[in-house]
């Protein structure tokens, strides 16, 4: 909850977007740092209270690394051009969150049906697996307190975080006149159309 306090209180700050996104960032990084310095050496008291941690408490923290990075990466990008251009890109932003969801799309419907059959599986470290190291994430290059799918629910909550971000940006932005709309929805530019 102080993390959160804390992001709230960044965000509120009289700064360009991407300065308070970047201050967020460093804010959410700072907490996950000092919540593997306190579990250096701790030893989980059974396997459930390591399940629930990989999967609930330590994508409490990483979710917010992983959006405030999808974030300042969806602004770095925007079109410096007219508002037909700017609606065209965050709808393709929009659409982020149905590609995750498709890649990963048995995990997610495990996750979110609350099972816990493959939760041994998923969510203890003894099960990691080197191979995963790939997709690991800056937060654990390190190695330490991972499980197989724990980036996956940071993930899917940080898409799910930055869909509703994207969501309110089209909101402030003019709809898009019919031509340029079927021309979008056609995959071709407006004047490839004509």
């Amino acid at each position: 909850m102080e993390m959160l306090n804390e992001i709230v209180r960044s965000w509120n700050m009289d700064l360009p977007e991407l300065e308070k996104v970047e201050e967020a960032f460093k804010i959410a990084l700072d907490y996950w740092h000092e919540v593997k310095k306190k579990l250096n050496g701790f030893v989980f008291g059974s396997k459930d209270e390591e399940i629930k941690f990989y999967k609930y408490i330590k994508p409490k923290f990483t979710s917010y690394i992983e959006y405030f990075i999808l974030l300042n990466h969806g602004l770095l990008f925007i079109p410096n051009e007219r508002d037909e251009t700017l609606r065209v890109y965050w709808e393709h932003e929009a659409k982020r969150l149905n590609r995750f969801i498709e890649r990963n799309f048995a995990f997610v419907e495990y996750f979110k049906s609350e099972n816990n059959e493959h939760d041994h599986q998923y969510f203890l470290s003894d099960n990691y697996d080197l191979a995963n190291y790939i997709v690991s994430r800056p937060y654990d290059v390190d190695g330490e307190f991972m499980s197989s799918h724990d980036h996956l629910v940071a993930s899917l909550l940080a898409e799910e975080m930055y869909h509703e971000y994207v969501v309110k940006k089209l909101k402030t932005l003019p709809q898009l006149p019919n031509i340029l709309r079927q021309a979008q929805e056609d995959g071709l530019s407006p004047t490839e159309r004509e």
